[in-house]
Formats: structure tokens, sequence, C-alpha cells
């Protein structure tokens, strides 16, 4: 794991380590009495996390359509750390095709229900596995059942 300071990303966690991260502080608040009946701290699963990204916006990024010119996409360089612009100004270890690595948190924009950080810089676990939903509308859809719960 590597943790190199206290304002960039955990990163070189495996999924295991995330969730037994938060069996253990299911338990440590469970004990302190801050913790209701019944909840429990837990990776949230892909489609959570997209919905907390777009901020429930039905666009492709909370700050509207995702439009590339030129390589950048004017809405991501306002929001996200990505490919196009995550080596401008980067000094440290470089991780990626790019040399760029780990940023710092909290630079880019929040989207309305204050989130930062949600697009980009390094990948994020869920608690389920990205594929194809079985087709009809769907709420709150669970990944690939044979990953959940690994």
């Amino acid at each position: 794991m590597a943790n190199e300071g206290d304002s960039l990303p955990m990163y070189f966690a495996s999924w295991n380590d995330a969730v037994a991260f938060c069996h253990r502080l299911t338990e440590q608040e469970r004990a302190a009495g801050r913790l209701p009946e019944g909840y429990v701290y837990n990776l949230p699963t892909e489609a959570q996390w997209e919905f907390a990204c777009r901020a429930g916006t039905r666009d492709a990024t909370f700050g509207g359509p995702l439009l590339v010119e030129a390589g950048h996409a004017a809405v991501l360089d306002k929001t996200a750390w990505y490919g196009a612009n995550s080596s401008d100004g980067y000094v440290g270890k470089g991780l990626g095709r790019n040399g760029a690595g780990p940023r710092n948190t909290g630079e880019k924009e929040a989207n309305s229900w204050g989130f930062q950080d949600m697009y980009g810089n390094l990948w994020e676990w869920c608690r389920d596995w990205y594929g194809p939903y079985p087709g009809g509308k769907l709420v709150d859809p669970a990944g690939l059942p044979s990953v959940m719960g690994r």
C-alpha cells in the first residue's frame, strides 16, 4: 500500500484490504456506539458510485456532456485528473504511461452534492464489478453476482 501524505488518495490497496477496512471500521464504530443497529460501512456498488459521481444528473458527467476536442474535454479539465491533464505540472512518482501519478485531493470542482475527486486520479474499488446490466429499467443494480463478496 502507498500513503505518501494526508492530501493524497490511498493507492496500491487491494480490494480485500478495502473490504477488511470497512469491516474493521464497522466493528470500531459499533463498539463506540456511533453506528446505528443494522448499519455497516461497505464499498459502494458501481451503480451507487456512478450516481454519486453524477450527483443525480443524466449526462456523462455532473458538469455536462463529455465533448472532446483536441484530446481534451473541457468539462473534465475542471472536474477530473485524466489522461490529457494528469501529467500537467505533476511532480512525484509516475505510475502510468504518461508519467503522472496520484494528485492531491480537493483540487478539482465539486459536484452539486459537494463530492470532489469522483472522476479520474486513481481507480476506485466498488463492492461489485462493472459489466452489462440486464435490460429494462433498473434501480440501484448490483453488478455481476459471481464477483459480489469475493
